[in-house]
């Protein structure tokens, strides 16, 4: 593997995930995975690889010895529509696997992920209020990686992406849905 290949992985897995689509630059990192793992181990991250799902991500552990170090991925603070939107769209990619465990992408569109969402938005008298609010956490989901507009940048059709297991898993999805509630009740 030639070092120019390893430095672009390497260059696009700290701005972004890599995906099975992004062709070369994701059978560069298959192909440097060990190498990629320990750069990034030797800076205090986690190169994490699920071939099966087709997709790669770097991220910094919280534990205690990393604690004292400087962040090098910065965590963003969502608001409570994205949360909520991602937690919609955790919980309905799990429903779907339960329910078809061969299917392979997930389409949603934008009607149909607002309507995800807008059962715990509770009673407003603006809709069109309501609906930016879930139009700006459909546009964070997208730039964080989570949807992906499926018939360019004007698509109203997003592909629930499979990296959003990985990011909220099990225990972080329970403690988010804990914190949602407690927000509704407080």
């Amino acid at each position: 593997m030639n070092e120019s290949a390893t430095s672009h992985v390497k260059a696009r897995l700290f701005k972004e995930p890599l995906y099975f689509e992004d062709g070369p630059l994701w059978a560069s990192l298959l192909e440097a995975r060990e190498e990629c793992a320990a750069w990034f181990g030797g800076v205090g991250l986690e190169l994490v690889i699920d071939e099966d799902e087709g997709y790669a991500f770097v991220r910094q552990p919280d534990s205690d010895e990393t604690q004292n170090a400087p962040r090098l991925i910065v965590k963003r603070q969502l608001g409570y529509e994205a949360t909520l939107l991602l937690v919609c769209l955790r919980q309905e990619l799990a429903s779907t696997e339960a329910r078809d465990a061969d299917q392979v992408r997930l389409v949603r569109t934008r009607r149909e992920i607002a309507e995800l969402v807008s059962g715990f938005l509770g009673e407003t008298t603006d809709e069109t209020r309501d609906l930016k609010k879930v139009d700006r956490a459909i546009e964070q989901a997208v730039d964080l990686g989570f949807l992906r507009r499926i018939g360019g940048s004007s698509g109203d059709d997003f592909e629930i992406r499979r990296i959003i297991k990985a990011r909220l898993g099990p225990a972080e999805l329970e403690e988010i849905k804990k914190k949602l509630k407690e927000h509704v009740d407080g």
